[in-house]
This record gives C-alpha cells, sequence and structure tokens, in this order.
C-alpha cells in the first residue's frame, strides 16, 4: 500500500505511465495494459520471454527496462502504443481480473488489499465475490477516479497523450493490429508478435447491457474522444 501511495505523492497517480525501451530497435513501447502488451513486450525482449516464465513473473522481470518518463537518450527512437475499443478492454479486464480463478493465473492484482478496499469503499462491491455481475463491476470502475485506478482498467488516453508528445510517434489499434505491428517493424525491424495472453486474443467484444454501456460511455468519455472511436 505504501508503493501505491509513494507513486501517488511522486506521479499524481498510482500507476503511472512506463515507457519499455528498446536501444536494439531504438523503439519506446508506452504500456497500455489489456491491449496486446504481454505480446509486445516478449517481442521487445525476447531474452525474457524465452524463459517461459508465468505471465506475472514475465511482467515483474521487465520492471528493470520501465521508465516513468522518457529518457533523453531515447529521443530519437520510435515511440508508440497501442489502444482498443473501451469497452471491449473493460470487458477483457474482467474476464481476466474478476472472472478468472486464482488457480488459473495466480490471485488477481485487484484483489490486493489496496483495490479490494477502493472496489468496496468507492466502488460498494467485494471484488472477489463469486458471481459479480459486469454491470456492477462497470459502475464500480466508473466510482473509482483515474488517479488511483489499476492500470487494467485506468484510461487509455494518458498513453496516447504521452505518445503524442514525441517526435517519431506511432498509434495502433488493436483492431487493426496486425497491419499496424506490420507499419511498426518495418521502421524498427522488431519481430512478429505471438500473442502470448488468452485475453489478447479476444480482441472484440460481447454485447453489454444499456445499463453498462452508459456507465462506460461516461467513464471513458475522454478515451472515446481522443482514441477516436464511436460509441454505437
Amino acid at each position: 500500500m505504501l508503493d501505491y501511495l509513494a507513486q501517488l505523492v511522486r506521479h499524481g497517480r498510482i500507476d503511472p505511465v512506463e515507457y519499455y525501451v528498446s536501444d536494439r530497435h531504438r523503439a519506446v513501447y508506452v504500456e497500455n495494459a489489456k491491449v496486446a502488451c504481454t505480446a509486445i513486450k516478449a517481442a521487445m525482449f525476447p531474452d525474457a520471454a524465452a524463459k517461459g516464465l508465468s505471465q506475472t513473473a514475465f511482467h515483474e522481470a521487465l520492471r528493470g527496462h520501465a521508465h516513468h518518463r522518457l529518457p533523453t537518450s531515447a529521443y530519437n527512437y520510435l515511440v508508440f502504443t497501442f489502444v482498443r475499443h473501451p469497452e471491449a478492454r473493460l470487458q477483457s479486464c474482467y474476464r481476466d481480473k474478476v472472472q478468472r480463478t486464482a488457480q488459473e493465473e495466480g490471485p488477481s492484482i485487484l484483489h490486493r488489499r489496496f483495490h479490494r478496499g477502493l472496489f468496496a469503499a468507492l466502488g460498494g462491491v467485494d471484488i472477489r465475490a463469486d458471481g459479480l455481475p459486469f454491470d456492477r463491476f462497470a459502475q464500480a470502475v466508473a466510482r473509482i477516479p483515474d488517479r488511483v485506478s489499476d492500470r487494467h482498467f485506468a484510461s487509455q488516453s494518458r498513453a496516447v497523450e504521452a505518445v503524442q508528445r514525441a517526435e517519431n510517434s506511432f498509434v495502433g489499434q488493436l483492431e487493426t493490429l496486425r497491419s499496424d505491428w506490420a507499419e511498426i517493424q518495418a521502421k524498427t525491424g522488431l519481430p512478429d508478435l505471438a500473442i502470448a495472453n488468452r485475453s489478447e486474443a479476444e480482441g472484440g467484444r460481447a454485447a453489454a447491457s444499456p445499463v453498462a454501456r452508459s456507465i462506460i460511455a461516461r467513464r471513458y468519455a475522454r478515451d472515446f474522444k481522443v482514441l477516436g472511436y464511436a460509441y454505437e
């Protein structure tokens, strides 16, 4: 909990934007969780990916490559990120961090004491409850300010705005991942992507209830505007 509070004081949010730098490819990835981030990191850091670590251990092993601002040595590198439809992304977060059991992937990050407390105090839900409906999850997320939101459901516009501050930038979409990644490869020589996370392969979105859709539209209004997605 103290780590989260320290980040809040230092960066203005508990989960600040992270820049992952590959000097070999002269590329910088601004992480946007739930948008093929595992696959992108594996392409940028193949040595870590080859160790056969669990997903959680793999991400922890790469912390040493993360920066909270763009290093001056990488100012001329390609700085990029990927985004996806906000509704599909929140559904992916729900499947991966709420519905999946500890036996499948280990304890969810949202089950940590800090996040449990936020969901209970602000969202009015027990995030560990079996059968928590998506509508209630979305409603709880909408009540949690972005500055104290976990990266898996924090607004994507923060990553996009960080990328757009760079001179050489690119913002791709999960919906056009193959063609957008090919464009990045042409500029950097990065290898092909191998989708490593089941939830990352689920690019589409299921039909949500009108209540959930209305909640998501309000919670992620800035994302819809900045990312250019329409809310049908």
